[in-house]
């Protein structure tokens, strides 16, 4: 069956993902996002008992959700038109009105995905950058393949400041800690690290934002593309 070829993002997507930003929950969700996007990409109509369509309701009709944490319960609520998948929201039961049950609140969930489809595609968010104290843990970071180059840039100044104070370094280890120039140096070189990995970021993400603007190609979703992907993307510059 042929698949999704983009997706469109919503503010309502954005907004409601990023109540878990900053939670043990993140990662999972994020992973769990990918991997609905990646069904839809090999079958537009993949189906299973935590990825389906709504059917019992008929205000829901044309309207899937997929599970995408176990524990608390959350589902992403999406749509597919055409070759394009449009990501709603994230909730719960109580957005639709489970088992039959409050049909007043399946409206308004309808009604909310529409008029944030109307505002338009989002291709990356303007989110704050999320919270760390180790370098280290940039590098494999979800957020770093959907943070806005705006972000990339403030994440970018934080690192700086960083190499520049040894704040985070001192907080972490302690002040004496920078007698220590193997512990020290490492950090340093860390962040290096990490400045040029979000430097580069930038760079590709400016023309993400401009070859994106209407809606993403659904196998950069969510993920930083690889550099065959964005080879695609060049003129855009």
């Amino acid at each position: 069956m042929q698949g999704v070829k983009r997706v469109l993002y919503t503010d309502l997507y954005w907004d409601s993902l990023a109540e878990f930003r900053n939670t043990p929950y993140y990662r999972q969700i994020h992973e769990n996002i990918i991997a609905c996007v990646a069904n839809k990409v090999r079958d537009r109509n993949f189906w299973s008992p935590t990825d389906e369509m709504f059917s019992a309701q008929k205000e829901l009709k044309g309207i899937w959700h997929a599970r995408i944490l176990g524990v608390p319960l959350r589902l992403l609520f999406y749509k597919i038109e055409g070759d394009t998948l449009y990501f709603g929201s994230i909730g719960t039961h109580a957005d639709y009105g489970w088992k039959g049950k409050n049909s007043k609140a399946a409206e308004r969930l309808v009604e909310r995905f529409r008029h944030s489809i109307s505002r338009g595609h989002v291709p990356f968010p303007d989110w704050d950058p999320f919270r760390w104290n180790d370098p280290a843990t940039l590098v494999d970071h979800p957020e770093m393949a959907v943070l806005s180059s705006k972000s990339l840039r403030v994440l970018y100044g934080q690192l700086s400041e960083e190499y520049e104070t040894l704040t985070l370094f001192k907080r972490k280890h302690g002040e004496r800690a920078v007698e220590d120039l193997e512990l020290a140096v490492s950090w340093i070189e860390t962040i290096s690290q990490a400045r040029d990995q979000v430097e580069r970021l930038v760079a590709s993400r400016e023309m993400f934002e401009k070859a994106f603007r209407d809606t993403t190609m659904a196998d950069c979703a969510m993920v930083i593309p690889s550099p065959e992907v964005a080879s695609r993307y060049t003129s855009y510059r």
